[in-house]
């Protein structure tokens, strides 16, 4: 077999498996405080950003996985992957539903209040309704966004996913995968610490569906 180098298949990089275990190890840490934000006054501000964050952070760390396998993972891990990616995608899902209705709530009440109102108007030929922009009276104003937020009421009366169903939603789902990334980190933890001496794993190409020839090589 050919001296090892980047150009072919690897299974195992001892960089990529020391940034995957480190970075996944902030991450656990990043989405408590997360989750916790939500709770702790002086922290909670940042809960938004640092979710974010820790989304993207996700994405990282799911990619990372492919260079640090020695002879596979169990079935066990691909599921908490799965349980972990899919609470994720659906969390965060229903936290932008959450985000689009209140964009739409404001969009409405800036641009209701500007219609044009029927007011009475004195005219040299007797009492008459005159088309008038009611947009300086402040009384009208008021009086139509009171009807904007209980037509905003009713609605959300008539669907399921009401905003506050959706955060709660939404929290369920962060807290169940960021529970299943726990989880994965502790069993990763453990086989890390197994791994006295890292080193790389380099295969050759695939060749007629045959198990590929590998070599370790010191990192």
């Amino acid at each position: 077999m050919a001296a090892p180098t980047w150009t072919m298949n690897i299974q195992r990089s001892c960089a990529v498996l020391y940034f995957h275990f480190f970075f996944g190890i902030s991450l656990i840490l990043l989405g408590w405080t997360t989750f916790a934000a939500r709770w702790i006054p002086r922290i909670k501000p940042y809960h938004r950003r640092l979710g974010q964050i820790w989304v993207y952070g996700m994405i990282v760390q799911v990619y990372t996985s492919t260079y640090v396998s020695y002879n596979g993972f169990r079935w066990f891990i691909f599921m908490f992957g799965v349980i972990c990616y899919g609470s994720l995608i659906t969390g965060h899902s229903f936290i932008r539903k959450f985000q689009l209705k209140i964009r739409e709530q404001r969009s409405n009440a800036m641009t209701r209040p500007l219609k044009y109102v029927g007011v009475p108007t004195k005219e040299s030929d007797g009492d008459a309704y005159t088309a008038k922009t009611a947009r300086n009276d402040d009384s009208l104003i008021e009086q139509i966004t009171d009807n904007e937020n209980r037509s905003l009421q009713s609605e959300s009366q008539r669907t399921w996913f009401t905003q506050k169903r959706l955060k709660q939603i939404h929290g369920i789902f962060m807290f169940l995968s960021l529970v299943m990334l726990t989880g994965a980190g502790a069993a990763f933890t453990t086989r890390f610490s197994q791994t006295k001496e890292c080193k790389n794993i380099y295969c050759d190409a695939d060749a007629d569906g045959n198990v590929p020839e590998c070599m370790v090589h010191p990192s």
